[in-house]
């Protein structure tokens, strides 16, 4: 998982291992568990709520193009 990808919050993993035709063979819930805290990369001095499991931290360009409204 890329660094700064997930938003705060407690996440588990469970596999599955299916067969055939969606046929479930085995499943192991919460085989790992993490918490993901953010340190104020993503949300700088924004105190309002965020919602969402993906929160990634994207580089953005904006450039003026001719023609445009």
């Amino acid at each position: 998982i890329p660094p700064l990808f997930l938003a705060d919050g407690q996440y588990g993993v469970t596999v599955l291992l299916w067969m055939d035709t969606y046929r479930l063979i085995c499943q192991q819930d919460e085989v790992v568990k993490f918490e993901v805290t953010d340190a104020g990369e993503v949300r700088g001095d924004y105190l309002g709520g965020m919602s969402g499991a993906v929160r990634p931290l994207l580089q953005w360009r904006c450039e003026w193009v001719e023609g445009g409204p």
